[in-house]
């Protein structure tokens, strides 16, 4: 019979490997940076997202989607041109861009702190966007069972977890063991799909 592993039987087992009972209320937050660790080393495997909304006119702001990993593309669109943006750092668009008082369609964007796209020209008016990201699977917890590791990488799921419980006990017997388990996990999964990594890599690289 087929292994399915849920939320519930992901707590179960890594408690079992452990064996140590006094750690289960601290096992959702190992399982929580087993998932942000994996996702961001996965990201290639992960479906990309499209996030559709509209800009603020005079805001050079745009907030991150929920649980964003990367950016593939940013593409604004107004009524007669559509603008795929390039990828600059902040100082060098405020560089570009030095008077805050003129606005217009904006033509590149920046990761600016964690939560935030930093754009110029300033929009002078709500274009719509299309965002293309990778986004982080909904997290795991009692109430949302399974998500895109529970379904395509249970053992790396469970590998992780334990190598972050693990290294929180101090246990460096054992962290060789869960390193090495999850290490082989990664490589096998991210072999299997370097071609799909490598064409969007080169997507993203368009247009410097």
């Amino acid at each position: 019979m087929a292994f399915n592993l849920t939320y519930n039987n992901l707590v179960a087992t890594v408690s079992d490997y452990l064996e140590r009972p006094d750690l289960t209320s601290s096992l959702p937050t190992f399982i929580r940076l087993a998932e942000k660790k994996n996702a961001r080393i996965l990201k290639a495997q992960l479906s990309t997202v499209t996030v559709t909304d509209a800009l603020t006119a005079n805001n050079a702001l745009v907030t991150k989607p929920a649980r964003w990993i990367e950016t593939v593309s940013f593409t604004v669109m107004s009524a007669s041109q559509i603008s795929v943006l390039k990828k600059r750092s902040r100082e060098t668009i405020q560089a570009m861009f030095p008077d805050t008082t003129v606005t217009g369609l904006p033509k590149y964007y920046a990761e600016w702190q964690q939560d935030y796209f930093y754009l110029g020209a300033i929009p002078d008016q709500a274009y719509n966007f299309e965002l293309v990201i990778y986004q982080e699977p909904i997290p795991l917890d009692i109430n949302n069972q399974t998500n895109f590791l529970t379904d395509i990488a249970p053992d790396l799921l469970i590998y992780s977890t334990l190598l972050e419980a693990t290294g929180y006990l101090k246990n460096d017997e054992r962290l060789g063991i869960w390193q090495t388990a999850r290490d082989e996990s990664i490589k096998q999964l991210t072999g299997l799909d370097m071609s799909r990594q490598s064409d969007r890599q080169q997507y993203r690289n368009k247009g410097a």
